[in-house]
């Protein structure tokens, strides 16, 4: 809490404290496979855009230098602002034609497509160790960007680290210290892979191993001067981090999660079952909607119909199954999409 106290005993291994070894662990895995998904309906979406699904995907990672004991949220603020603008500027450069702009090998500017950003904090071991509270935090951004074509790395790189280093002008950045390539999978250097590009970008905001850092408190009241130390970088880590929106995502990649969150979550539909102590409203999956289309003995829910099809009459009695236009879907089925 904010007094550097805890209010009751809590066991840091434990799925129900954020950001705990292993809810970070499972939930990295969980947001890895969410993003293939994304993905994968990102391309589904460029398709419908474009004409064509194809994008390029490259991977960078934005450093400051280290910062200092009882810095850490207000520097985490402040990149968490400047990588924003950053964002902003990409897509006005190509929009506008001002602000950042990324060229392919013919000079000429690339479209961004989307983004994934994620904030990532790391704690200098041997500054821990020996309670060395300069230099101690190393806050830095991973970035994924998308892009409508093949960018030139070299050419690239500098633009995006000279904007970065006159965004950050107050400090001194250091040119080795930045990368910027092509997201690549692990085990094939001629072709994408979705589970690769996106891994880095969605994993954790702290290494779930810096847990092994921890002092072990037998006796509270008689701490020495170094778990101290160590409790209070790791109250630091934490208050930095937690309410803090550590992940986003831009254009193409937000559109596409929009997407799969609305399905993953469901809607609020009318209750249409015989339990009379349900409410009058149940969530339901579209998913759900879409595999079994009403009520469902083995799952025990009920989802909505979707009317896909209509009936021409025509004379003598007889009538023609027609399938209906998309506009006369959506109108169809505009409870079932209200909220999309």
């Amino acid at each position: 809490n904010g007094s550097n106290t805890a209010g009751r005993m809590v066991y840091i291994d434990n799925t129900r404290i954020a950001h705990s070894p292993l809810r970070e662990l499972n939930e990295a895995s969980k947001r890895t496979q969410t993003m293939v998904k994304v993905l994968d309906t990102a391309k589904q979406l460029q398709e419908i855009r474009s004409g064509s699904s194809e994008f390029y995907s490259y991977m960078t990672t934005l450093t400051i230098p280290n910062c200092d004991k009882d810095e850490l949220n207000q520097v985490v603020g402040s990149m968490s602002t400047r990588i924003t603008a950053v964002i902003k500027a990409l897509q006005d450069g190509y929009r506008n034609g001002n602000g950042l702009r990324l060229v392919d090998y013919n000079g000429r500017p690339v479209q961004i497509l989307g983004a994934i950003v994620k904030i990532e904090i790391t704690i200098n071991q041997a500054k821990l160790k020996s309670c060395d509270p300069q230099g101690i935090f190393h806050p830095h951004i991973h970035i994924v960007l998308i892009t409508s074509s093949e960018l030139a790395l070299g050419p690239s790189r500098r633009i995006l680290f000279h904007y970065w280093s006159n965004k950050n002008s107050d400090m001194i950045l250091s040119r080795k210290a930045f990368n910027f390539k092509k997201a690549y999978s692990k085990n094939q250097m001629d072709s994408d892979d979705s589970t690769s590009i996106v891994a880095e970008a969605t994993k954790y905001a702290t290494k779930p191993t810096m847990y092994k850092l921890l002092p072990t408190i037998k006796d509270s009241n008689n701490l020495t001067s170094d778990d101290q130390f160590k409790l209070e970088i790791f109250c630091e880590v934490f208050k930095t981090i937690k309410g803090r929106q550590l992940s986003r995502s831009y254009g193409l990649i937000r559109d596409a999660t929009g997407f799969v969150n609305f399905l993953k979550n469901g809607i609020m539909v009318k209750y249409r079952g015989n339990n009379p102590m349900h409410g009058k409203h149940e969530r339901i999956s579209i998913f759900d909607a879409f595999m079994f289309g009403n009520y469902n003995d083995n799952k025990q829910i009920h989802v909505p119909d979707i009317m896909t099809t209509r009936n021409e009459l025509i004379p003598g009695g007889n009538f023609n199954q027609v399938d209906l236009s998309d506009d006369e879907l959506l109108y169809a089925n505009k409870g079932l999409l209200s909220g999309a």
